[in-house]
């Protein structure tokens, strides 16, 4: 019985930890977001968008790639706490594994629901 409420408390504690993880990634790509913004406006005198930003401005292909490697970083991590949902392989796309994992497990608590609308029915 003290293990099973060692591993419950050891799984909030790391559940905790990865939503500060999360939050800290989503700060960072703010910030660079920012910057990017900051700079799209100074590449366009209008303010408006730049048309495949990611291509001509360096500054938005270095905002992607480091909002790409986060996020593959933190499905490395997640895939330590839900195995069964194959985050280390899909990083979180809508794979038809992926999209197989939900049907037999159902959505986990890093899901975003807003993104299973519609698969969720």
């Amino acid at each position: 019985m003290k293990f099973q409420n060692a591993a419950t408390g050891v799984k909030r504690i790391f559940t905790a930890e990865i939503l500060k993880l999360i939050a800290a990634i989503v700060t960072v790509v703010g910030i660079v977001m920012t910057i990017v913004t900051v700079a799209a406006a100074n590449a366009n005198s209008q303010g408006g968008t730049i048309a495949a930003g990611v291509g001509t401005v360096l500054l938005i292909a270095a905002a992607s790639i480091l909002a790409k490697v986060s996020r593959d970083h933190l499905m490395l991590e997640l895939a330590k706490e839900f195995p069964q949902y194959g985050f280390e392989k899909h990083k979180g796309y809508g794979t038809k594994a992926h999209y197989e994992a939900l049907r037999k497990y159902g959505p986990c608590p890093v899901h975003r629901m807003s993104f299973l609308k519609s698969f969720m029915g």
